[in-house]
């Protein structure tokens, strides 16, 4: 992957281009993103929501189903934890949500994909415009991510993780590109921090006291 300062200088000028921003993992009960079209009992689901440059928003909009363009992918590391990604392609442009398989959260959200699928959701950066998508193709999902799932250790080390996967997804080659698609030219990415990893950073940037791992 990326190095060090590669690392830095890839997600510094993503995020000022906008191809890079902060996603959101929702647990059951916590999405409050409004969504007119969406009954109210089916926004009581797990939720992975991404903001999105406008040109790559006004394709989603387009599309109805998430399955019939969407690749999922995972990421082993050598530490023995693991990445999703979920890809979705419209024309030139691809999203990616990446999302580290950590943590107590994580881990029920994993064990839901038996049930159900999570659904997606893409806020427009610059009008704040949603669109959602549900992902339910539950076979692929527990197949990307059955026995995946690793408890909250060394947060130091998962955080150096995250953002050197993350600098390494805004690449165009880090992903293969999905039966019947052209490559794509155009890469987005929302990096998706599980909460224990969240209050982690969080705390170490306040007052350099991170919270004790779960």
């Amino acid at each position: 992957m990326t190095n060090s300062k590669g690392v830095v200088g890839a997600i510094l000028t993503a995020r000022q281009q906008g191809l890079l921003t902060q996603g959101e993992l929702y647990a059951p009960g916590d999405f409050g993103l409004p969504l007119a079209d969406i009954p109210t009992a089916e926004l009581d689901g797990w939720w992975l929501s991404g903001t999105v440059p406008t040109s790559m928003f006004l394709r989603l909009l387009g599309s109805k189903s998430a399955d019939a363009d969407t690749a999922l992918h995972r990421l082993d590391l050598g530490s023995g934890r693991c990445f999703l990604v979920v890809a979705q392609q419209r024309d030139a442009w691809q999203h990616r949500l990446v999302l580290p398989l950590v943590g107590q959260t994580v881990a029920k959200m994993l064990q839901s994909f038996r049930r159900e699928g999570p659904r997606l959701c893409y806020q427009d950066v610059f009008t704040g415009q949603v669109a959602a998508f549900h992902l339910a193709d539950r076979d692929a999902l527990v197949e990307a991510t059955a026995g995946r799932g690793r408890t909250f250790e060394d947060p130091q080390t998962i955080f150096d993780e995250f953002f050197a996967v993350t600098a390494f997804m805004l690449r165009a080659d880090a992903i293969p590109t999905a039966p019947g698609l052209k490559a794509p030219v155009h890469i987005c990415v929302s990096a998706l921090q599980p909460p224990e990893l969240a209050a982690w950073s969080q705390s170490l940037a306040d007052n350099g006291n991170p919270p004790a791992a779960q």
